[in-house]
């Protein structure tokens, strides 16, 4: 099962110093697609001898749930970093904080994520357009 929403602000960020848990934005995505999706393993259950009238069912159990967040979007680069910086983070699999708000409500989520696509399809002196793909380590929570 798969569930996708609109993401918008998305920011990448690190934190403010090695001892912080303050962070600083590194880079800033318009918008982009929250898919959350659960992994289910199929159970089957057997009756007691006693129930032997009951029948075989199944049932599914959640084994696991796993969120992304991918599209194209306009990047803009906060003082100090780079396309480059991003590129690090990505080919060195750093797991990164992002911020975002979902369906355009005013509430900011958190999460981590590994950075496993970033491309320029577009390239202006203001502007950087690019897809990406940022998969998501562990839950996300509403701040």
């Amino acid at each position: 099962m798969q569930e996708t929403v609109n993401a918008s602000d998305i920011r990448i960020c690190l934190p403010l110093t090695a001892e912080s848990e303050e962070l600083t934005a590194v880079a800033h995505l318009y918008n982009g697609t929250l898919s959350v999706q659960a992994r289910f393993q199929t159970v089957t259950v057997i009756p007691d001898e006693d129930d032997s009238d009951e029948g075989i069912w199944e049932r599914d159990e959640v084994i696991g749930m796993s969120w992304s967040i991918s599209g194209s979007s306009y990047l803009v680069l906060h003082s100090g970093h780079s396309f480059r910086t991003l590129s690090r983070l990505m080919t060195s699999l750093t797991p990164v904080p992002v911020l975002f708000k979902i369906n355009d409500t005013n509430e900011d989520y958190k999460g981590t994520v590994r950075i496993r696509r970033l491309r320029k399809t577009g390239n202006t002196e203001d502007t950087i357009e690019v897809s990406f793909d940022l998969k998501g380590q562990g839950k996300f929570e509403e701040l």
